[in-house]
C-alpha cells in the first residue's frame, strides 16, 4: 500500500477513452452537485441524501471540505463528460485512514446523473477509479455497496465483473456489499498508472 497523504491534494484524472474527466470540484461546481443531488430519481436509493441541507451554501461549504481533505481522508471527485464540460454524476472513496500510515478505504461510491445514465459513463468512471486506486494510490482492496433493491446499481456492478453479498443494514434494509482485491482487478485488466 502506499503511504498517505497529510496534505490535501487535488486530483484531475482523463479516463482512457478521452470521454470522461474526474477531478476535485471547484466551488463553481456547487449548482451542479446541487442539481444532482435534488433530482428524486438520482437519489431514490439514497435516503440519506434525503435532508433538509440542499443548499447551495452547503455544497459550497462541503466543496471546500472535500478540498480540504482530498487524498487525506477521502476523495470526491466530480465526472465531467469532456466534449460539452458537463457534470454528470460524482464518485468518491470514503473512510480513508484518518491516522497516517497505510492507505485504507471504507467504501466507494458512484452517482451518474439519471438522464446520463445507459450511455457507458458509469462505466468508465469506476474502471478510471479503480485504476486509479489501485495502480495510483497502490491500495490492496476496496468495496463498494448499494441498497438492494438498487437494480441500475447492481447492473452496473455486474458489468464491471462484480459479485455481491447480501449483508444487513439497519435501518434501512439490506445491502449488497462488493469486494474488490487489486490483484483480481489488475489480473482482468493488467496494472495502470494513471
Amino acid at each position: 500500500m502506499a503511504e498517505q497523504e497529510t496534505e490535501p491534494q487535488l486530483v484531475s484524472i482523463v479516463s482512457p477513452s478521452g470521454r470522461l474527466l474526474l477531478r476535485s470540484p471547484e466551488s463553481a461546481d456547487a449548482v451542479a452537485i446541487l442539481g444532482n443531488v435534488t433530482n428524486p430519481e438520482n437519489v431514490a436509493y439514497l435516503p440519506h441524501l434525503n435532508h433538509q441541507y440542499h443548499t447551495l451554501e452547503h455544497y459550497s461549504e462541503l466543496i471546500q471540505q472535500w478540498r480540504n481533505s482530498s487524498l487525506v481522508t477521502n476523495l470526491f471527485l466530480v465526472i465531467v463528460r469532456r466534449d460539452d464540460d458537463k457534470i454528470i454524476g460524482d464518485c468518491k472513496f470514503e473512510s480513508l485512514s484518518p491516522e497516517g500510515g497505510d492507505w485504507e478505504v471504507g467504501d466507494c461510491s458512484i452517482m451518474i446523473d439519471s438522464a446520463e445514465q445507459g450511455k457507458g459513463y458509469g462505466q468508465e468512471a469506476l474502471r478510471t477509479l479503480f485504476d486509479y486506486a489501485f495502480g495510483t494510490l497502490g491500495l490492496d482492496s476496496l468495496t463498494m455497496s448499494t441498497a438492494e433493491e438498487n437494480l441500475p446499481m447492481r447492473g452496473l456492478a455486474e458489468k464491471m465483473g462484480l459479485h455481491g453479498r447480501i449483508e444487513p443494514k439497519p435501518p434501512s434494509g439490506r445491502h449488497i456489499v462488493y469486494r474488490l482485491a487489486e490483484e483480481n482487478w489488475c489480473i482482468k485488466h493488467g496494472r495502470v498508472e494513471i
